[in-house]
């Protein structure tokens, strides 16, 4: 195994130098600063929609309980095997909240830094 690939992690660099070789040198140039930017686009991007469906989930099981709460307070009849009658207003409602607060939340946080 040559010393280019060990440096390279085994990848292969399509018969250009090694990861991380140019780092930290100044490449320059305006396509190295194009290339980060669409990096940096791609992970905000990919970031964005795993907490989008994360916090579409996480949203809706906070409000099924939210609305436990509310109908043990108005003390309606409960359903056989599910927490509230009417969950998929809930689940819906606070789906939508939390797949919209969460990742602008998430992506705020990382502009700040």
């Amino acid at each position: 195994m040559s010393d280019e690939s060990r440096d390279s992690g085994g990848w292969s660099g399509g018969g250009e130098r090694g990861r991380g070789s140019d780092r930290g040198k100044g490449s320059g140039g305006a396509g190295g600063s194009d290339n980060d930017e669409a990096i940096a686009f791609g992970r905000k991007f990919g970031l964005g929609c795993f907490t989008f469906v994360i916090g579409f989930f996480s949203g809706g099981m906070v409000a099924v309980l939210v609305g436990r709460v509310i109908e043990s307070l108005r003390r309606s009849p409960s359903c056989e095997g599910l927490p509230v009658c009417n969950w998929y207003v809930y689940v819906g409602i606070g789906g939508l909240i939390g797949a919209l607060t969460l990742p602008v939340l998430v992506l705020n946080r990382l502009r700040r830094r």
